[in-house]
């Protein structure tokens, strides 16, 4: 089971590096309504075409860096936002925070999907490598790997 949600995770992010701008005229409406009914006041919105079948809204909420996932269908999939350190997870800081897991922290994301629920992760340098750590919602670590 880890290893099928550490896939989608994973995928959700590869999905988002290789992802193109659209115009929102090529985005369909049944997406466009669920954004808007899921995410209110998003704001600076732009949309990528991430894989076949896929859109991307990158958008600011609450002051977040977010971007959501859609099926072409309207479901929704997926939504990271960035998030500040005092945001994770106490027991994901402590493991971070020693200098045998990670050697800088680049960013810190907060991630809920409609399969998983909430996680949390990081993108981290360890020994000049770039690594993304993940952790559930208790701050106990689920995986980390190469970051795409």
């Amino acid at each position: 089971m880890k290893k099928i949600i550490a896939f989608v995770f994973l995928m959700s992010f590869a999905a988002i590096t290789f992802a193109q701008t659209i115009n929102a005229s090529l985005v369909p409406e049944v997406v466009k309504t669920k954004l808007q009914e899921k995410y209110p006041a998003a704001k600076g919105l732009y949309w990528r075409q991430s894989d076949a079948g896929f859109i991307e809204a990158n958008f600011t909420n609450d002051g977040k860096k977010c971007n959501a996932l859609f099926v072409t269908t309207g479901a929704w999939v997926s939504t990271d936002c960035e998030i500040s350190v005092e945001q994770f997870p106490a027991n994901a800081k402590t493991y971070l925070d020693d200098p045998k897991n990670a050697d800088k922290v680049t960013k810190y994301f907060e991630s809920d999907t409609k399969a998983k629920g909430k996680q949390f992760s990081a993108d981290v340098k360890k020994d000049g490598k770039s690594l993304q750590i993940i952790f559930d919602s208790d701050g106990n670590l689920i995986m980390k790997g190469p970051k795409n």
